[in-house]
């Protein structure tokens, strides 16, 4: 009967465009079978937990099958494997129903961070927001492998070929696709569709859901300094605690990345709940290593440079806990084998192949605007708490230490690693801000010294309150300090976003509607006359600037479709490329360089391009050029409006 249900429930849902629900169901059935977690919250969000990792695990095998993204096969294949795996346990589905006061501050933080990152984008349409989705580069190179895996139905290192249209070589294999492909999925089954058309329209629908991973990470700070608190803390203790997570997590550092940095968001806010469950394992060990592996490949997919953070922490903690690696060696090889071999493919696809990783790990770039002493800062108040007796009973101690040690260890070899090459690792500052988080979360172990726990003997809890009164005003104004503090760790010194030497708060920058791209309007005015999204090779030149042709030109392709067919004449516009001395003998007029340039990137499009351009003089001395080469098919178009959009 149950597998009739789940065969028979996906297409019918399909059929009222509720295909949402079907991953709501599985989700609530994977809570059902698990056992860890005493309150309801706990309890979604470690199958969450669960569910991400199947999902980004079984896209290996969803990009290879007919029906690719396909909601309806996706949501029988999920029943369908839950149902066998209840009949194989012989487990009873089961979900507590408990709730605490702080549910709220984890559920609320995350409402909160939502209402504000929308916020600038009330009362506009898709084409207005373009100022908003289409704000960085990196965020349409993001955007690129988010289009190519809707339009190819899986992974694009699964079809490196296809993928090489819309994303630009090496980007097919070297970056990670685990955000990309997981909102792939949800956007399928929020529409109801198996595919979308690119365009300025799937630019504002992923716009909202990498806004939504934000907002979810917020909540996954708050949950993860709770869970971290642990059942021995109060009520109180873990309402503090929440609060105080949530405070750092909105007027910290980490909203600068909304701009742009898609993929690290996601990394952040899977590496953050891993962080939870290395400090604080769930009791079973077959289901800590189930959330321990799908935590491992939801870091490795989301942001591969975090994985080694997982990886080792989980297996410090395995060891300093003395599970029972070798006793149970059949739930350890049957479970933590396979997920090692699914989180470490992309990653050996990536070493294995042409990608120069030395390269890359030396390159260039910014950084979160971020004290340097932020993160000792809150590492020394957050390991206070192990020193107390009730941390030891805990055991904390041991999966804080099994997280300090991943931390220091990997950033450690990383800073070596700089040192010894000239300009250091550019991902240093990018595992700080993995450092900062965790040590956010682990701001929870506060709540084991805030209040006694309730278990105490009566006779002892009679004569408590004298005793502990300088102890919780101690830890009240410890609280209230890192409450300030939070507010202000912006103000730090050595705090600069690498764009102006003043600071700020970069939830209120974005929220303000002050992170724009200026050209926006640009391609808004592109959009509307039907010309973008237009299936052709379109160059654009809205000034005599060869970068901004460059940019123009990149943009318009992300949002055509084609970016990774025009990866070779980018590669002239932006400089990559070299001209030959018959290239720059081919310019003509006041602006004989660009000219030339733009003759060279036509030559090598994909097909014959669209050149649209806004100064009629230097329209004509681009047409007087493509004269003299016959060879050279293209078509000037002159758009005065669109320098004046």
């Amino acid at each position: 009967m149950c597998s009739l249900l789940a065969v028979g429930l996906p297409p019918l849902l399909h059929l009222i465009g509720a295909d949402l629900a079907v991953l709501g169901l599985a989700w609530l059935l994977m809570g059902g079978l698990l056992s860890a977690g005493r309150t309801l919250l706990d309890r979604l969000v470690l199958a969450g937990i669960l569910l991400v990792g199947v999902l980004l695990s079984g896209g290996l095998l969803v990009s290879l099958w007919p029906w690719r993204l396909a909601p309806v096969p996706i949501g029988i294949a999920l029943l369908l494997g839950l149902t066998l795996i209840a009949a194989i346990t012989k487990r009873r589905l089961a979900i507590p129903l408990r709730v605490e006061v702080s549910d709220a501050v984890v559920l609320g933080s995350a409402g909160i961070a939502f209402w504000l990152v929308t916020r600038p984008l009330a009362g506009l349409d898709q084409l207005q927001r373009l100022r908003f989705s289409a704000v960085t580069l990196d965020r349409m190179a993001h955007y690129a492998l988010f289009e190519s895996i809707q339009r190819l139905g899986g992974y694009d290192f699964e079809h490196q070929a296809a993928a090489r249209r819309s994303v630009q070589t090496p980007t097919e294999v070297v970056y990670p696709q685990g955000s990309h492909f997981l909102l792939g999925v949800i956007n399928n089954f929020l529409t109801s569709a198996t595919s979308s058309p690119t365009g300025p329209a799937l630019l504002n629908r992923y716009l909202i859901l990498v806004l939504a991973v934000y907002s979810i990470g917020v909540a996954a700070v708050v949950w993860s300094a709770r869970w971290i608190a642990g059942p021995q803390a109060s009520p109180t203790g873990r309402l503090l605690v929440s609060v105080l997570a949530a405070s750092f997590a909105l007027f910290g550092p980490v909203p600068a990345l909304i701009s742009g940095a898609d993929s690290q968001l996601f990394g952040l806010a899977t590496l953050v709940l891993a962080a939870a469950l290395i400090v604080r394992p769930v009791e079973s060990y077959p289901e800590q290593v189930l959330l321990a592996s799908a935590a491992t490949i939801a870091v490795f997919y989301g942001y591969n440079v975090y994985g080694p953070l997982a990886a080792l922490g989980f297996t410090g903690a395995a060891l300093l806990f003395r599970m029972p690696l070798i006793r149970r060696w059949r739930v350890t090889l049957g479970i933590a084998g396979p997920a090692a071999a699914v989180a470490l493919l992309p990653s050996y696809l990536s070493v294995t192949g042409s990608f120069d990783l030395q390269k890359q790990a030396l390159v260039s770039g910014g950084h979160l605007a971020m004290s340097g002493l932020l993160t000792p800062i809150l590492g020394a108040v957050a390991i206070l708490p192990i020193f107390s007796s009730r941390a030891r009973r805990d055991r904390a101690w041991l999966g804080v230490t099994a997280l300090l040690g991943s931390i220091v260890a990997v950033l450690g070899l990383f800073a070596l690693y700089g040192s010894a090459h000239t300009g250091g690792s550019y991902y240093f500052g990018k595992l700080m801000a993995a450092a900062y988080l965790c040590m956010v979360a682990l701001l929870g172990l506060l709540g084991l010294v805030l209040t006694a726990p309730t278990t105490e003997p009566v006779s002892r809890r009679r004569a408590a309150p004298r005793s502990r009164v300088p102890g919780l005003v101690a830890s009240g104004l410890a609280v209230a300090v890192l409450l300030i503090f939070s507010g202000f760790q912006q103000r730090l010194p050595g705090t600069s976003n690498g764009l102006r030497s003043v600071t700020y708060v970069p939830l209120a920058h974005w929220t303000s509607g002050l992170s724009t791209n200026a050209n926006w309007a640009m391609y808004a005015h592109l959009a509307r006359i039907d010309e973008l999204p237009s299936g052709v090779a379109t160059i654009v030149v809205a000034d005599r600037s060869r970068s901004q042709a460059w940019g123009n030109t990149f943009y318009v392709s992300a949002l055509n479709g084609d970016l990774g067919s025009m990866q070779r004449a980018l590669s002239f516009l932006g400089g990559a490329t070299p001209l030959s001395a018959k290239q720059t003998a081919a310019g003509s007029g006041t602006s004989a360089g660009l000219v030339a340039v733009i003759r060279a990137a036509a030559q090598v499009s994909p097909q014959p391009p669209r050149i649209i351009v806004t100064d009629p003089k230097l329209s004509a001395d681009i047409s007087a050029s493509l004269r003299k080469a016959p060879e050279v098919l293209a078509t000037v178009i002159t758009d005065p409006d669109l320098r004046r959009s």
